[in-house]
């Protein structure tokens, strides 16, 4: 079951939902869920791979390219809430919710800002370096 959490972009004050969890919705529609939360991309790319059953002509084919999808629809339900999450993560947006919920997000995200990558090898986030005291060595 994918639940909702709040995310703001600090600059822009744009507010999105980010998702984590089971995509039902990605299991039932394919690729309409991505193409409805703007990512073309892999909204299209499963949009394909559900009509290639259809427009193949040879039936083992038919039935290769079905079992495919099949397989591809579990593993799209299984992450692309994480992805799209991290995605927005990515895009400079911040957790913008209750504490506790903000809390089971990172948990079930594996959200850290130094360790998490997105399946692109980028980042998440980068950490703020922390400020350094000046030497008061080099000053005497």
């Amino acid at each position: 079951m994918a639940r909702a959490i709040t995310l703001r972009h600090p600059e822009t004050n744009e507010v999105r939902k980010g998702y984590y969890g089971f995509s039902w919705t990605g299991l039932f529609f394919g690729g309409l869920p991505a193409l409805a939360r703007g990512n073309m991309k892999i909204g299209i790319f499963m949009l394909a791979l559900a009509i290639s059953p259809f427009v193949l002509h040879n039936a083992f084919s038919r039935s290769l390219a079905g079992f495919f999808y099949i397989f591809l629809s579990i593993v799209f339900a299984c992450e692309y809430n994480r992805y799209y999450t991290l995605s927005l993560l990515d895009e400079g947006f911040q957790f913008f919710d209750r504490a506790e919920f903000v809390a089971a997000a990172k948990r079930s995200l594996g959200y850290s800002a130094a360790n998490v990558l997105n399946i692109f090898g980028r980042r998440a986030a980068k950490p703020a370096k922390p400020a350094t005291p000046p030497d008061s060595s080099k000053a005497a």
